[in-house]
């Protein structure tokens, strides 16, 4: 999992089930989610591929585009 996971704690790990089935659902290829507080970075977990046809998986340090 994650760096950032000290822990891992119950909810973490049926958080990111949930989200992973939402992602499979609908076809998400790869993504990133972190949690942070005033100390820095709580929780996080990556999904996926970053690049499907290289076989590249997201890590902590992909990049994304986002539009709006």
């Amino acid at each position: 999992y994650s760096w950032a996971q000290a822990t891992v704690y119950g909810w973490q790990k049926d958080f990111q089930d949930y989200i992973e089935q939402i992602a499979k659902t609908h076809n998400v290829p790869g993504f990133a989610i972190q949690v942070v507080n005033a100390k820095g970075p709580v929780f996080q977990i990556t999904v996926g591929k970053r690049n499907i046809d290289q076989d590249l998986p997201v890590t902590a340090h992909t990049l994304f585009a986002i539009g709006s």
